[in-house]
């Protein structure tokens, strides 16, 4: 007799709902960005903050980050012709007139759910426990680029020896008191640190105010 078209065997059918009873049983478990938001919070983990109106467009901050990091200057006439930048100033065009043109010093986010710590295959991407900047472990690097290809902003870079790098909140300045190079030469204001939240906090404040008028 032959078998019937459509039909799983029983043992396929088994396989599949212990596969089922194992996914239920892990969506009854904590999901990964609740963890991590509250152990952000617990340990008052720093985010890197931008003003967009206050930028001058002096790029201060590209060369402090450089000279802080030990980089090779950059020229700006030939984007990327000597090396990695960790900090980079771009200019926003608008289509309408009536907008004027911004500036926005782009660099790591240290994101809360790192894609790029989520795809390394070396681990060789992890957040620092006491001030939650993301980190790479540069003896673990693979230099497989599976990091830039899943980042949306383009913060990792590669050096000459193929090595993963990037803005790493200038961690050790932060462990001697200090701040990050570039939010301390910023000319305008426009760059900050501050714990995780602050920015979010401030709009809301600023949009219930409005609401209040």
């Amino acid at each position: 007799m032959s078998p019937v078209v459509g039909l799983m065997p029983i043992t396929t059918i088994s396989a599949s709902m212990t596969t089922l009873t194992r996914f239920q049983a892990k969506r009854t478990t904590p999901c990964a960005s609740a963890l991590s938001r509250s152990s952000r919070e617990a340990a008052m983990f720093y985010e890197l903050h931008f003003d967009v109106n206050r930028c001058a467009q002096c790029f201060a901050c590209e060369v402090a980050c450089k000279s802080a990091h030990d980089l090779r200057p950059h020229a700006q006439d030939k984007p990327g012709s000597t090396g990695p930048r960790y900090r980079e100033v771009m200019t926003t065009y608008e289509r309408d007139a009536s907008c004027p043109i911004q500036y926005v010093s782009m660099a790591c986010m240290h994101c809360a759910e790192a894609a790029c710590m989520a795809v390394c295959p070396a681990k060789a991407i992890y957040r620092d426990p006491e001030f939650g900047a993301v980190l790479v472990d540069s003896n673990k690097c693979l230099g497989c680029h599976y990091c830039s290809w899943a980042c949306e902003f383009g913060a990792p870079q590669f050096g000459a020896d193929g090595l993963m790098q990037k803005c790493d909140m200038c961690i050790d300045r932060l462990r001697d008191g200090l701040k990050p190079a570039c939010v301390e030469n910023c000319c305008g204001g426009a760059i900050s640190i501050g714990p995780a939240g602050e920015p979010e906090r401030g709009v809301r404040q600023q949009a219930a105010q409005r609401m209040l008028r």
